[in-house]
């Protein structure tokens, strides 16, 4: 063979053994195979309800990337959380479900409470009933329910849930409701001043009375629907998540986000760790470094609501920070984050809200 085709054919199997290699290292990268694999966490969270710029500035913070996924229903939760190998390390969950996964033993025992950056959490957010002390999880955001009066027609007493079952002739007929039956009889109950989770049949009588009178008066609606008729200025009174509330009142100033005396209810998603979470320590990482007002308001200003720790209302949009809707006055209630009903108490509310309903 002529030395010319010889130095020829090795130098195309140089190039060649190079082409090789380099597809090789590629597919090694993209399996995860024979490199040194990047650290990563993954977080499980509703949809839409992550800021993007929070996972980046805490993948440039630590060099540890976050992988969003995202469920639809607390059933696919409870579903994954209970799998045999899950394959998170992180979850966004409502305070029901804490209360849940911590009695079935889904979460880890992460003790926030222990954490350098614990001293920035709402004091009023350590102790409560689904996670008392905050062993397992902070608080992500939080939001309330509560009526929505509009403030120029007169005759209306604003600082009571009073209005909606006993509201002047003004405004009968220009009341909603959401169609919600653990919303609509938590406002009985409190009118009434029984207990939340009343089982007591004379005791339910006593509301089904009270919601078959309103009834002449009111509608039930979804909170779109509320929130819209609110600010083009059909409906007077209306019962509404903050969020909605908000919305309107943007439209229409005149609208008043009521925090009635008799109190109100509210809702918190927190951040969990799963138990057989793949890298804890990274998770634990996340959690203290979360807990810090800038990084609480980035939430915040996604979702908006608030979020659990103090000093984050400087870092909120000013349109958020300034609004009684979200961040309530001193003089507020602290909301109620009720657990679900004992099956009897459930099941007594679910029929007296069929026969009112239908």
């Amino acid at each position: 063979m002529p030395e010319k085709m010889k130095s020829w054919l090795v130098g195309t199997g140089i190039l060649l053994s190079l082409a090789i290699l380099v597809a090789l290292i590629g597919e090694a990268e993209r399996l995860g195979i024979g490199t040194a694999p990047t650290e990563r966490l993954v977080l499980l969270n509703w949809p839409d309800y992550t800021p993007p710029e929070l996972l980046l500035d805490f993948e440039n913070t630590t060099g540890i990337k976050v992988v969003l996924k995202t469920y639809e229903s607390n059933e696919d939760l409870l579903a994954v959380l209970q799998s045999p190998n899950p394959k998170f390390d992180l979850v966004v969950l409502s305070h029901a479900m804490v209360a849940v996964a911590i009695r079935k033993e889904l979460l880890a025992r992460v003790t926030p409470n222990a954490m350098e950056n614990f001293a920035n959490l709402d004091p009023r957010w350590v102790n409560l009933t689904f996670d008392p002390g905050r062993m397992y999880s902070v608080p992500y955001a939080w939001g309330t329910s509560s009526l929505v009066v509009n403030s120029r027609i007169t005759g209306v007493e604003v600082n009571s849930l009073g209005v909606l079952f006993n509201p002047p002739s003004t405004v009968r007929g220009r009341i909603a409701l959401l169609d919600d039956a653990s919303q609509v009889i938590d406002s009985a109950l409190r009118v009434l001043g029984l207990p939340r989770c009343s089982a007591d049949s004379a005791e339910l009588g006593k509301i089904e009375a009270l919601l078959t009178t309103q009834k002449k008066w009111v509608r039930y609606l979804h909170a779109d629907q509320i929130g819209a008729l609110l600010a083009s200025g059909e409906l007077y009174i209306g019962q509404l998540w903050n969020q909605h509330a908000l919305a309107a009142r943007q439209h229409k100033p005149s609208l008043l986000y009521v925090y009635p005396k008799e109190g109100i209810s509210g809702w918190m998603d927190n951040l969990a760790v799963p138990k057989g979470a793949r890298n804890l320590a990274a998770a634990k990482k996340f959690l203290n470094w979360f807990m810090t007002p800038k990084k609480a308001a980035m939430v915040s200003n996604f979702v908006h609501y608030h979020n659990g720790i103090q000093g984050s209302v400087r870092y909120m949009k000013p349109e958020l920070a300034g609004a009684s809707e979200i961040v309530p006055p001193q003089s507020a209630p602290v909301p109620n984050f009720g657990l679900p009903c004992p099956d009897a108490a459930r099941r007594g509310h679910e029929a007296l809200w069929r026969r009112v309903r239908n």
